[in-house]
């Protein structure tokens, strides 16, 4: 199966084929207008074209509440239409769904819907939005029920605007943010900000620029290079084709803090190099401001200081991976053949 962008809202774990959305957005200030289709809670000024923003909480009948700055907008295409699908958090991972899908009885079957154990998988959402605006009456009402059955994860995420402490504040961020998106032109995001996607490794949060990201898996048999300098670990297949694999510990010299599960594989690539990180988790995808971005001090990568973006002032750690791609080392030497073969992600025999 493709790629999928997994989502949380109200503790229910969604996903939607990564392919289908656009890009993401920090939640912005929309109009909260009423519509006439159910399950929208506004429009949003996009660019300068109005968008409908869908409520995911609405639309799988979850508690109702006000945006938080935390909050996400999943821009994404509905056959010639933009919409923007609101979410708690979102997260990517690659995941091969088909062996989770259960049987499901007919009174849940839901057009553009896919049921799992743990999730609901909207897998066309196209069909999806007009089956729910032309027949709301009749899938509401199993969807909802569906849903409630799905386990339900704790969320970190406070019940929204009406209980900040601090709603003129929250107010005047969402409503800066709408400003932004609305002078923008070219269905882009914010030049200002980086769209990262977030890890985990040896208890620290890092990030990398969304765009070098070409995919994540799960690891799979890893096979060592004898000739590799430490900071390859190994290769493995990913699709048929061979990656090396960075061990950031080492490259970044992070000292080890006890064993952690490097279970996760951030593929890299900036076209001619390919490469994958091992990460112990994936956190999330975001938007972070430029601006906010501090300089790193020598002691999160020593020796090798170009290879950190920046770190936020939460402390989350952005690397280069500019600078780690066009940086030769990359390219693993394994007698001659291979050290092309390996650097450039060519196809296993």
């Amino acid at each position: 199966m493709a790629n999928i962008l997994h989502f949380s809202i109200g503790g229910v774990q969604g996903a939607i084929p990564l392919d289908e959305s656009m890009y993401l957005v920090r939640m912005a200030a929309f109009d909260t207008k009423p519509s006439d289709s159910p399950g929208v809670s506004g429009t949003l000024n996009l660019h300068g074209t109005r968008v409908l923003v869908y409520s995911l909480r609405s639309l799988f009948g979850l508690p109702k509440r006000s945006p938080c700055l935390n909050d996400s907008l999943i821009i994404a295409k509905t056959g010639k239409s933009t919409v923007a699908l609101w979410v708690d958090e979102t997260y990517v991972v690659r995941d091969n769904m088909g062996n989770e899908i259960p049987d499901v009885p007919p009174e849940y079957s839901i057009p553009g819907i896919i049921f799992t154990k743990e999730l609901v998988f909207i897998s066309d959402l196209t069909l999806f939005l007009e089956s729910w605006n032309t027949g709301y009456n009749e899938i509401s009402i199993p969807l909802t029920n569906r849903i409630a059955d799905l386990p339900k994860t704790q969320s970190n995420y406070f019940s929204g605007l009406d209980e900040s402490p601090d709603i003129g504040k929250i107010r005047k961020q969402l409503s800066d943010r709408a400003r932004d998106l609305a002078r923008l032109e070219g269905g882009l995001p914010e030049p200002s900000s980086l769209e990262v996607i977030k890890f985990r490794l040896v208890y620290r949060d890092y990030a990398a620029e969304m765009r070098f990201v070409r995919e994540v898996v799960l690891t799979r048999e890893i096979t060592p290079v004898p000739t590799a300098p430490d900071h390859i670990i190994g290769v493995c297949p990913v699709r048929g084709e061979i990656i090396p694999l960075v061990d950031l510990r080492v490259l970044l010299s992070i000292p080890e803090r006890g064993l952690t599960d490097l279970n996760q594989v951030i593929v890299l690539t900036d076209g001619h190099i390919t490469f994958g990180i091992l990460a112990d988790q994936i956190t999330g995808i975001s938007l972070l401001p430029i601006e906010e971005l501090q300089k790193a001090g020598p002691e999160f990568a020593p020796g090798q200081p170009n290879y950190i973006f920046g770190i936020m002032n939460t402390g989350l750690i952005v690397i280069n991976a500019a600078a780690i791609l066009k940086d030769p080392k990359m390219i693993v030497d394994q007698s001659g053949e291979l050290e092309h073969s390996v650097a450039t992600g060519k196809r296993a025999v």
